[in-house]
């Protein structure tokens, strides 16, 4: 089994980044790294010859253009998806086992000023990718959101939003092959003993999206 993990860096830091001198010692352009973002692993009998003794760090995107990545998962041919945002556009990628770019697609948002940022993305058991995240830069106006999407045609097969207590879409499962899918939410309340937290669980139909229950 091969393991992958996506990590944020800064500008600053170009590619090939060599593994050889890992750990880094403190002051290092490969010190920059922000955060373990997301891991997964791939198993051998999908990846083909991933399993060989090859180990990479390498970057996707352009120079001095924004691309910030946020979730990853396997593919059912053996290759990665990745979403994330391409500029102020919400973004899904496909890489080879051995990082190199397949696809980038972004989604042009319907609201301009309203962000969105994906939480997770998984393939479910049809081979569609599922998506979910937070579209609204604040408090105020935010709201869950969740995508289905065929990569193989480039169709959006569905989009959502979950408005109700002005919630953020953390994570997506499907509840089993061909079943529902179940988004988890976070949102706050605020009343006389301050603000109080909540993680909400919506039932989200394979086939529109549409909710069809939801327990706190």
């Amino acid at each position: 089994t091969k393991f992958y993990s996506l990590i944020g860096t800064t500008f600053s830091v170009q590619p090939p980044i060599p593994i050889s001198g890992f750990p880094y010692p403190p002051n290092r352009p490969e010190c920059s790294y922000l955060n373990n973002l997301d891991s997964i692993s791939v198993p051998k009998q999908l990846c083909g010859d991933c399993e060989k003794p090859v180990t990479f760090v390498k970057k996707l995107g352009a120079p001095q253009r924004r691309e910030v990545a946020f979730s990853m998962c396997a593919a059912s041919d053996g290759n990665v998806y990745i979403a994330g945002k391409q500029g102020d556009y919400p973004m899904i990628a496909k890489i080879t086992t051995k990082g190199e770019e397949i696809w980038v697609r972004n989604f042009p948002p319907i609201h301009p000023n309203e962000p969105i940022e994906w939480a997770q993305i998984i393939e479910d058991s049809d081979g569609m990718l599922v998506l979910c995240g937070t579209e609204g830069g604040s408090p105020s106006n935010r709201r869950a959101i969740a995508m289905r999407y065929d990569p193989s045609s480039g169709t959006v097969l569905w989009y959502k939003r979950y408005q109700s207590a002005k919630p953020t879409g953390v994570a997506l499962v499907e509840k089993s092959p061909g079943g529902n899918f179940v988004l988890s939410s976070n949102y706050q309340t605020t009343g006389s003993g301050g603000v109080s937290a909540f993680t909400e669980y919506l039932t989200l139909n394979r086939t529109d999206g549409n909710t069809t229950g939801s327990s706190v």
